[in-house]
């Protein structure tokens, strides 16, 4: 019986838009390693590119975030460059509760990535180096350029700052 219906549910979760129920569907049929395989070979197949309806990305994401394993940091890598700021967000934030070393190089490319209009990502960043005690390494000097107010970088090369809830908008602070 579960034969029978992984396919179209698979078929589904390929071709559909709206995929919440049938990844747990899925997720209940499969051993955990045939669904992350799955999972993660439908969301490369749809890479980082522009797509106009973002959500089955971040559908997809959002389900490989209960799992830490290699072949989800391997697939969520590449979505640090898609055209979607929220697949980028959500991605920085998988990547970063698997405390993926591999990303951190990635990370500080948008951290100092001059382009990079999105204050969010930026501070999201700088918070995820803080709270899991990464060095920026050579980057220094670009990090300390880029970083968000409230932030800096230790002699050490720690990004040191304010927690999450003290950030202020000096934009906004009253004199």
């Amino acid at each position: 019986m579960e034969d029978e219906a992984v396919a179209p549910i698979k078929e589904f979760i390929q071709n559909g838009i709206s995929i919440t129920w049938p990844l747990k569907a899925l997720g209940e049929l499969l051993p955990d390693e045939e669904c992350l395989e799955f999972v993660c070979r439908v969301l490369s197949d749809m890479g980082p590119s522009y797509i106009r309806m973002p959500e089955k990305k971040i559908t997809l994401i959002n389900f490989l975030a209960d799992y830490q394993h290699p072949l989800v940091a391997d697939t969520l890598l590449s979505f640090l460059e898609d055209f979607d700021p929220e697949v980028v967000i959500l991605t920085v934030q998988v990547l970063s509760k698997m405390k993926e070393e591999r990303a951190r190089a990635p990370f500080l490319e948008l951290l100092c990535d001059e382009e990079e209009e999105n204050p969010r990502l930026k501070k999201m960043i700088a918070q995820e180096f803080k709270q899991l005690n990464w060095k920026v390494r050579e980057y220094r000097e670009r990090v300390k350029e880029n970083l968000p107010p409230g932030f800096n970088v230790d002699r050490v090369g720690y990004i040191r700052g304010q927690a999450r809830q003290e950030i202020a908008d000096p934009e906004y602070d009253e004199e």
